[in-house]
Parts: C-alpha cells; sequence; structure tokens
C-alpha cells in the first residue's frame, strides 16, 4: 500500500468544493450501506446521505482487497430510500483519475429513488445534488 498518493488526490478532486455541514433546515449527512441490484451481485455502495443529496462510491466487493483490473458490470443500479422529491443533478466520477466522466439529470416523484448506474469497472463514485 506503498505511494498511494494519485488514489488521495482524486479524492481531493471529488471534494473538492463541497461542504459537507448541513445546510439551514437540512439533517445531517449520514453514512450509509446502499443495496445494489446487478445480474452477479458482485457490487457494493457505500453514501453519506441526506434528504437532499447523497455522496456514493459503488464498487466491485475485490477493490479494497486487491489492486488490477476487474470485469465491467453492466446494468446495475442502487435504491437511496430518504431523498425527497425533486430535481437532481447526478455527477459520476473516476476515482482513479478524479474527473468527473458524465452528469446525468433525475426527476424525482418520490419514494425511493432508484438510480441506474454507467456500467462498473472497479467503481465508481457520484454526487446526487439538487439542480
Amino acid at each position: 500500500f506503498d505511494n498511494r498518493y494519485n488514489e488521495y488526490k482524486a479524492l481531493a478532486e471529488f471534494v473538492a468544493g463541497e461542504d459537507f455541514r448541513a445546510a439551514p433546515g437540512e439533517t445531517p449527512l449520514e453514512p450509509a450501506v446502499l443495496p445494489v441490484q446487478n445480474d452477479n451481485n458482485n457490487l457494493r455502495a457505500r453514501a453519506r446521505c441526506s434528504a437532499n443529496r447523497a455522496y456514493l462510491w459503488v464498487y466491485h466487493a475485490q477493490v479494497p482487497l486487491r489492486s488490477g483490473s476487474f470485469p465491467v458490470v453492466p446494468n446495475a443500479h442502487v435504491r437511496f430510500p430518504n431523498l425527497k422529491p425533486g430535481a437532481y443533478a447526478v455527477e459520476y466520477w473516476n476515482t482513479r483519475k478524479g474527473t468527473r466522466t458524465s452528469t446525468v439529470n433525475v426527476n424525482h416523484a418520490g419514494g425511493p429513488l432508484v438510480l441506474n448506474l454507467p456500467p462498473i469497472e472497479g467503481d465508481v463514485a457520484a454526487k446526487i445534488k439538487p439542480r
């Protein structure tokens, strides 16, 4: 586990400019383990969520245990049980480079938000924030 500078740099890029304190009227961001549905059940998800926004990490179950390449997992989705109804921007991030790869607009009508994920090779991070 020597020489992790690039991983920390990528994380620093992901959190740059973010304020993780609760905004007025917002509940604090709480840690959560979220269910991920996928064909071979090898993805996991962890998040920090409030009712207004979330910061997400979806990863292959082996990512914390080894380095190298992982098979691409398509057709996965994650479920957020407590996000308020509204319009959200979902930014997906490359966790190795610390760069945003895409942004998707989501209109959430209420109830659990089911977020369709891009194909995942290893892991992906996301920011889910109101538009």
